[in-house]
């Protein structure tokens, strides 16, 4: 990537392609990832917790990989693109180890990254 990439354009490209790619055999995927491309095709700011909202459904409710791995890059986008994407930025990375999301875990938490 470069300056030239359009990250709204990328995560767009890449919801699309999850919701072609779909086998539809479970509504997360079938359906969530339709919904997640809408909301990034609509023009104006993401409603981050909805889209987060989408994406841990995804991630918890999918029968496969493909759906379970989704949220994962459109994630990495709104983390470092968030401006682009018209998302405000996250909330801060918590000390408590047991209130952390997946992506914010350390090794040195208890039970480390995959606990």
């Amino acid at each position: 990537f470069d300056d030239r990439t359009d990250a709204r354009a990328l995560a767009k490209h890449l919801l699309r392609f999850g919701a072609h790619e779909s086998c539809g055999k479970c509504f997360p995927c079938r359906i969530g990832l339709q919904r997640a491309y809408e909301m990034v095709d609509r023009p104006g700011d993401l409603d981050r917790d909805k889209l987060e909202a989408l994406l841990e459904t995804l991630e918890l409710g999918s029968l496969c990989a493909h759906g379970g791995g989704m949220p994962a890059p459109i994630r990495s986008l709104i983390a470092h693109f968030p401006d682009e994407l018209g998302v405000a930025p996250g909330p801060e990375p918590t000390e408590d180890p047991f209130l952390r999301r997946p992506e914010e875990r350390r090794d040195d938490d208890p039970g480390g990254r995959g606990a």
